[in-house]
């Protein structure tokens, strides 16, 4: 999500349950699983290359590595390789992995959902997980009420629990005492243990039940640490993001690596969990997957590296055998050494666009807004900008993803119809109309599609003033309310990744979720709603077509692009390059590494690099 993050305003941060919920198909009664053949999870790894550590140039450093609040895609990224949700997604925003969890059921209302949890399944430094560490963990979430730990208030409610109820698990077993217990057995508290491998999750009402199993996918305040080992480092504090994650990351998890060293905005090493539960699974095991496989590169090497040369050629010259390259520059990287490639991942969950404060004059006027948007070659944009790595798209949903409408168009480039809409606004040629301020990050590849903007609305009468900000003070200025506010830009560029359905993208459409630019519409909102209360599929579709019909009938925002070929952690920025000796598993199908950033252990040696850093 890199400075494209959602703004933490509190406001924002309750409501990022919408950013992150995904679709679920519910029903009474235990789901089936989709789990790809054993063939398909390749073993195979190159003699030559086993033992040779992986050096990846990431943008930028993680904001924490705290599972449960880190927005950057470098955090997500980490933790991703570090610990396990209960299910991930499988083929579709219907289908899950079964990770932690074994089996779950749904009650005939949708808001009650019971987890029954492996029994094998340890960290790396032998403390078991089972039905009480996620009780600690969801009431972490719930009491930390940081970043997006903000999720847990919304969809639970703490009642019957004090903080010194979750501290007093605090042993290596990861056992309750008895009077512990018997909290943890309250059947109207937010989460219910059934036993030590089956605990019950009690939503609020109204429940976002149709979304609660991709809220798991997701990760967030699903991924469980070690009670013993938060216990052990400062506790769980009120209101408080805890500081050890912050600043050391965590050596115990009970996914395929662990951190070995973390240096803020310098590096961090992965290494292979020497412990790993998941090692001997079986084909035959509901669990055995992409995401549970063992790491077959033993150290991962990631540089924090913000300045795009660096890593351009530190990628040419094999310092790194991965390494994020801006749009502009990947035909360059790529034409200077043939050993380098773009992995095929296809469609990403990665929206680039251009958000239009429409709380202001005269932006709050849709013929101006609609005049902007015509007036700009999105064609140009992607083909000079992207590189060719974009395609055209209509948000809110997003290509590849559940209820994306192909018929949807985007409006085509027409400098003449722009100059009617100006006209019928009140602003014929522009006249009258003020300059409008466009804000982008120091850096950004998109300062080449704001002078093209630039250029292609000052024929048609419009003046924009490009302004360049560092990415601390675009936050700042995204956190500050509202849109009407002196100083706030008329335009300003951004981006994220979305999950996969409509809600992953709702963000754009709603002033309270998202701080780049400000639009609400009471009927959008309720389309909205009605979608997340929904099972039936099809409604769901439909819901979708009406809000994007909306939202491009509003113009609150210029979709620029939709990035093809970029992982989570290439948001914003561009493609993940590899040296050609590296393969990876998981390529065109984004359900399987938009969300976490790449799982290492799908990435594997064929060859030996010419030269390594070790």
């Amino acid at each position: 999500m890199s400075f494209y993050k959602r703004a933490l305003t509190r406001t924002a941060a309750i409501l990022l349950i919408v950013i992150i919920v995904v679709i679920a198909a519910v029903g009474v009664g235990l789901y089936s699983y989709m789990t790809p053949p054993s063939s398909t999870i390749s073993t195979s790894t190159s003699t030559s290359g086993a033992q040779m550590p992986l050096v990846v140039d990431l943008k930028g450093s993680p904001d924490t590595l705290d599972p449960l609040m880190a927005f950057s895609g470098e955090g997500e990224e980490i933790n991703g390789n570090v610990f396990l949700a209960p299910l991930y997604y499988n083929n579709s925003a219907t289908e899950f992995f079964p990770i932690l969890a074994r089996s779950w059921t749904v009650s005939p209302d949708g808001c009650t959902f019971t987890f029954n949890w492996r029994n094998d399944v340890y960290y790396s430094n032998g403390d078991p997980f089972n039905a009480y560490v996620v009780w600690f963990g969801v009431y972490r979430a719930i009491f930390t009420q940081v970043g997006l730990a903000y999720l847990a208030g919304l969809v639970f409610n703490s009642t019957g629990v004090t903080l010194s109820d979750v501290n007093s698990l605090n042993n290596s077993m990861n056992a309750p005492s008895s009077s512990l217990l018997s909290v943890m057995q309250n059947p109207n508290s937010a989460v219910t243990v059934l036993n030590s491998t089956a605990t019950r999750f009690n939503l609020t009402h109204p429940c976002f039940a149709s979304n609660f199993l991709g809220i798991m996918a997701a990760g967030y305040m699903f991924l469980f640490p070690d009670p013993f080992f938060i216990e052990q480092h400062g506790g769980v504090v009120a209101d408080q993001a805890p500081s050890y994650f912050t600043i050391h990351g965590s050596d115990v998890g009970d996914g395929p690596y662990v951190v070995q060293t973390y240096i803020p905005d310098e590096y961090a090493v992965l290494v292979a969990n020497p412990h790993y539960w998941a090692q001997n699974l079986t084909s035959s095991d509901p669990s055995y997957n992409y995401f549970t496989r063992p790491a077959r590169i033993q150290k991962v090497i990631l540089n924090f590296k913000t300045d795009e040369m660096t890593r351009a050629l530190d990628i040419e010259s094999n310092r790194a055998q991965i390494g994020i390259i801006q749009f502009p520059d990947v035909k360059n990287v790529l034409a200077g050494d043939s050993n380098l490639y773009v992995p095929n991942w296809g469609p990403s969950g990665t929206v680039e666009f251009i958000g239009l404060d429409s709380l202001k004059a005269p932006l709050d006027n849709v013929l101006v807004r609609r005049a902007i948007i015509d007036a700009i070659n999105l064609t140009l944009i992607q083909q000079s900008v992207f590189n060719g790595y974009s395609m055209p798209v209509v948000g809110p949903a997003l290509h590849g993803f559940f209820g994306y409408n192909e018929s949807i168009t985007p409006p085509p480039y027409n400098p003449g119809e722009a100059r009617i809409l100006l006209a019928e606004a009140g602003y014929p040629n522009g006249t009258g109309l003020r300059p409008l301020t466009f804000l982008l990050v120091s850096g950004s590849f998109l300062l080449n599609a704001a002078q093209i903007i630039a250029q292609e609305l000052a024929q048609v009468g419009i003046t924009v003033n490009i302004q360049i900000a560092t990415e601390a003070s675009q936050i700042a200025i995204a956190q500050s309310c509202c849109g009407n506010a002196t100083g706030y830009p008329d335009l300003q560029t951004a981006g994220t990744t979305f999950y996969p359905d409509m809600f992953g993208t709702a963000s754009i459409i709603d002033m309270q979720l998202m701080g780049w630019f400000f639009f609400d519409n009471a009927t959008i909102d309720s389309l909205i709603a009605e979608y997340s209360y929904t099972y039936n599929q099809t409604l769901r579709a439909q819901l979708v077509s009406q809000v994007t019909l909306m939202v491009q009938q509003q113009a609150p925002v210029i979709w620029l692009s939709q990035d093809v070929d970029v992982p989570q952690t290439g948001n914003g920025v561009g493609p993940v390059v590899f040296n050609s000796c590296l393969v990876s598993d998981l390529v065109g199908n984004p359900y399987y590494w938009v969300f976490q950033g790449i799982p290492y252990t799908s990435v594997h040696w064929v060859c030996s690099p010419t030269s390594t850093t070790s």
